[in-house]
């Protein structure tokens, strides 16, 4: 059935989404933690902001962290980069 099917996704989801933000409570004493950098940045989003990134390790994390705040908000290259 498409209902439990859908709960099992959801339950999921929110199972990824403790464990990241868990992760994002370790906060090293000499190095960064890009999760919880990323979860400020994610918190001082403006509704208008965008969100434009270039490759990296930061930017694989910050594509499960930051959460744009619409449509059309995360302006990444991709894999052939800009021209």
């Amino acid at each position: 059935e498409i209902t439990e099917w859908r709960n099992i996704l959801q339950a999921r989801e929110d199972a990824k989404e403790v464990s990241i933000a868990q992760n994002g409570n370790h906060v090293p004493d000499k190095l960064m933690n890009p999760v919880h950098l990323l979860q400020k940045v994610n918190t001082a989003l403006a509704d208008d902001s965008y969100i434009v990134v270039d490759g990296g390790d930061f930017v694989g994390t910050a594509a499960y962290t930051l959460r744009p705040k619409g449509p059309a908000r995360w302006l990444d290259p991709g894999a052939f980069g800009m021209p």
